[in-house]
């Protein structure tokens, strides 16, 4: 992606402390020139010091669910330059009940409908760390992303990293 010279590149990451959690949201007030948000875990800090295009802005959100997720969509006006919101959450999911994570799918889907805007969901890497029960929670989370009805779903990368572009068509 080429940068555009008239449009600085700051580092577009906001991050929110999980005590704060009710308070998160997406902020009002951003470039218009942003047309991509990032929801992710804590592990979007890292974005912070990578290179990234300019229509992008990052959401860290610690210890954040999927739950959390379709709150802050819910409440969020997105504003009209907006296309695409690319969800990096699910890992702090994976001991929880399917019917609990599938119905904030299902929230998440609704607010895609009704604002017209694309979700997209980056399934959760399989990391070798994780103790068997969990690799098997990560993978059960990660099917059922692709078998409910949201937007698009990419793929659990085989590495830890995410790098842009990510393809969307």
């Amino acid at each position: 992606m080429t940068r555009n010279a008239d449009r600085p590149r700051p580092a577009y990451v906001v991050n929110y402390k999980s005590e704060l959690r009710t308070k998160w949201c997406i902020l009002p007030d951003m470039p218009r020139y942003v047309d991509s948000i990032v929801l992710a875990d804590s592990n979007g800090r890292v974005w912070a010091k990578s290179p990234m295009p300019n229509n992008v802005m990052v959401y860290a959100l610690s210890s954040a669910k999927l739950d959390d997720v379709a709150r802050i969509l819910d409440q969020w006006d997105p504003l009209p330059q907006i296309r695409s919101t690319f969800v990096t959450v699910g890992i702090n999911n994976r001991m929880e009940d399917a019917s609990t994570t599938l119905a904030a799918l299902q929230r998440m889907h609704n607010w895609s409908t009704g604002s017209g805007k694309r979700v997209f969901f980056v399934g959760m890497p399989r990391f070798s760390t994780l103790i068997p029960l969990v690799q098997h929670c990560v993978t059960k989370m990660n099917g059922s992303r692709l078998t409910s009805s949201v937007s698009t779903t990419f793929p659990p990368s085989p590495t830890t990293e995410l790098r842009w572009p990510i393809r969307t068509t």
